[in-house]
Protein backbone atom coordinates (compact mmCIF):
# COMPACT_ATOMS: atom_id res chain seq x y z
CA UNK A 1 0.00 0.00 0.00
CA UNK A 2 1.03 3.61 -0.46
CA UNK A 3 0.33 6.72 1.56
CA UNK A 4 0.65 10.43 1.01
CA UNK A 5 1.92 13.10 3.37
CA UNK A 6 0.80 16.71 3.26
CA UNK A 7 3.90 18.88 3.37
CA UNK A 8 3.86 22.31 5.00
CA UNK A 9 6.26 24.42 2.97
CA UNK A 10 5.84 27.81 4.68
CA UNK A 11 9.37 27.65 6.15
CA UNK A 12 11.12 26.28 3.03
CA UNK A 13 14.09 25.45 3.00
CA UNK A 14 14.24 25.37 6.81
CA UNK A 15 11.16 23.16 7.17
CA UNK A 16 10.63 19.96 9.13
CA UNK A 17 7.88 17.61 8.00
CA UNK A 18 5.94 15.20 10.22
CA UNK A 19 4.43 12.34 8.26
CA UNK A 20 2.06 9.86 9.90
CA UNK A 21 0.65 6.54 8.75
CA UNK A 22 -2.22 4.72 10.46
CA UNK A 23 -2.15 0.92 10.21
CA UNK A 24 -5.33 -0.95 11.12
CA UNK A 25 -6.08 -4.66 10.81
CA UNK A 26 -9.56 -5.37 9.45
CA UNK A 27 -12.02 -7.28 11.64
CA UNK A 28 -11.88 -10.44 9.54
CA UNK A 29 -8.09 -10.60 9.80
CA UNK A 30 -7.72 -10.07 13.57
CA UNK A 31 -7.84 -13.82 14.22
CA UNK A 32 -4.73 -14.46 12.13
CA UNK A 33 -2.87 -11.17 12.44
CA UNK A 34 -1.88 -8.86 15.25
CA UNK A 35 0.14 -5.66 15.01
CA UNK A 36 2.46 -4.97 17.93
CA UNK A 37 4.55 -1.81 18.09
CA UNK A 38 7.79 -2.95 19.63
CA UNK A 39 11.05 -1.66 18.32
CA UNK A 40 10.94 -0.06 14.89
CA UNK A 41 14.32 -0.54 13.21
CA UNK A 42 15.47 1.48 10.23
CA UNK A 43 17.41 -0.78 7.85
CA UNK A 44 18.08 1.81 5.16
CA UNK A 45 20.05 5.04 5.21
CA UNK A 46 18.49 7.95 7.09
CA UNK A 47 19.93 10.50 4.64
CA UNK A 48 17.67 10.79 1.60
CA UNK A 49 18.00 12.98 -1.50
CA UNK A 50 16.11 15.98 -0.12
CA UNK A 51 15.47 15.00 3.50
CA UNK A 52 17.12 13.51 6.55
CA UNK A 53 14.98 11.15 8.64
CA UNK A 54 15.39 12.60 12.12
CA UNK A 55 13.01 10.38 14.10
CA UNK A 56 10.59 7.50 13.62
CA UNK A 57 8.11 6.04 16.09
CA UNK A 58 5.55 3.27 16.12
CA UNK A 59 2.82 3.32 18.81
CA UNK A 60 -0.78 2.25 19.41
CA UNK A 61 -3.50 4.70 18.39
CA UNK A 62 -5.27 3.83 21.65
CA UNK A 63 -3.25 2.00 24.32
CA UNK A 64 -6.35 0.64 26.04
CA UNK A 65 -7.76 -0.82 22.81
CA UNK A 66 -5.00 -2.22 20.53
CA UNK A 67 -7.60 -3.21 17.90
CA UNK A 68 -7.78 0.44 16.80
CA UNK A 69 -4.42 0.01 15.07
CA UNK A 70 -1.03 1.61 15.30
CA UNK A 71 0.47 4.83 14.02
CA UNK A 72 3.88 5.27 12.48
CA UNK A 73 5.30 8.80 12.54
CA UNK A 74 8.32 9.92 10.51
CA UNK A 75 10.02 13.27 11.14
CA UNK A 76 11.81 14.56 8.03
CA UNK A 77 14.25 17.50 8.05
CA UNK A 78 15.15 19.14 4.74
CA UNK A 79 18.78 19.16 3.70
CA UNK A 80 19.52 22.89 3.53
CA UNK A 81 22.81 22.56 1.62
CA UNK A 82 21.00 20.64 -1.11
CA UNK A 83 18.43 23.42 -1.53
CA UNK A 84 21.11 26.12 -1.56
CA UNK A 85 23.23 24.34 -4.17
CA UNK A 86 20.36 23.36 -6.48
CA UNK A 87 18.08 26.42 -6.25
CA UNK A 88 19.61 29.54 -4.74
CA UNK A 89 23.21 29.48 -5.97
CA UNK A 90 22.41 28.82 -9.68
CA UNK A 91 19.65 31.44 -9.60
CA UNK A 92 21.93 34.08 -8.09
CA UNK A 93 24.69 33.35 -10.60
CA UNK A 94 22.36 33.51 -13.61
CA UNK A 95 20.67 36.69 -12.39
CA UNK A 96 24.09 38.27 -11.85
CA UNK A 97 24.98 37.56 -15.48
CA UNK A 98 21.65 38.99 -16.66
CA UNK A 99 22.11 42.12 -14.53
CA UNK A 100 25.64 42.60 -15.86
CA UNK A 101 24.34 42.69 -19.44
CA UNK A 102 22.38 45.88 -18.60
CA UNK A 103 25.68 47.77 -18.59
CA UNK A 104 26.70 46.74 -22.12
CA UNK A 105 26.82 49.43 -24.80
CA UNK A 106 23.89 49.85 -27.19
CA UNK A 107 26.01 48.33 -29.94
CA UNK A 108 25.70 44.92 -28.24
CA UNK A 109 21.89 44.97 -28.07
CA UNK A 110 21.49 41.65 -29.89
CA UNK A 111 23.91 39.94 -27.49
CA UNK A 112 22.06 41.38 -24.47
CA UNK A 113 18.71 40.11 -25.76
CA UNK A 114 20.21 36.69 -26.53
CA UNK A 115 21.77 36.38 -23.06
CA UNK A 116 18.55 37.49 -21.34
CA UNK A 117 16.35 35.07 -23.29
CA UNK A 118 18.77 32.19 -22.82
CA UNK A 119 19.01 32.84 -19.08
CA UNK A 120 15.21 32.96 -18.84
CA UNK A 121 15.01 29.54 -20.52
CA UNK A 122 17.74 28.15 -18.26
CA UNK A 123 15.99 29.42 -15.12
CA UNK A 124 12.69 27.93 -16.28
CA UNK A 125 14.35 24.58 -16.95
CA UNK A 126 16.10 24.72 -13.57
CA UNK A 127 12.89 25.35 -11.66
CA UNK A 128 10.97 22.67 -13.55
CA UNK A 129 13.69 20.09 -12.85
CA UNK A 130 13.94 20.96 -9.15
CA UNK A 131 10.16 21.02 -8.52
Amino acid sequence: KTFKCVYKLQLYPFDTQVCGVNLVVRNLETAVMMITPNMLAMESETVLTQYIIKNWTLAYNNKTNPNQGIRMVLVLKRRIVNAILTVYLPTILILTIVYATNFFKDFFFEAVVTVNLTSLLVLTTLFISVS
